[in-house]
């Protein structure tokens, strides 16, 4: 996955490394709605505190268009097919992808 963030241009340093926490820390045990994604962890939740709607849809957006993250079916939730190819070789596949619930 870093080797993904490693191919996106930084504009600016703050927007980079935000969109880069959202996507390493949503959890991949499930698919998260809109409202969730900031409620998942503390980190996020301050991360986008006081931050717009609009602020978190770019972002995402962003991910989405990178391939770190999926939308389907109005969720969310991280690309296990890519996090698979970037550590299968070393420590075996994630086990918890949600396209296949």
């Amino acid at each position: 996955m870093f080797d993904k963030f490693g191919d996106i241009q930084i504009g600016q340093k703050e927007v980079f490394k935000r969109r880069r926490t959202l996507g390493l820390e949503i959890p991949n045990d499930k698919k998260y709605t809109f409202k969730e994604i900031t409620e998942l962890n503390i980190r996020l939740a301050l991360i986008y505190s006081g931050k717009s709607d609009q602020t978190l849809e770019r972002d995402l957006e962003e991910l989405i268009k990178n391939e770190i993250i999926i939308y389907h079916e109005n969720k969310y939730f991280p690309n296990i097919s890519f996090l698979n190819k970037m550590i299968a070789k070393r420590k075996g596949l994630l086990v918890n992808d949600p396209l296949n619930r």
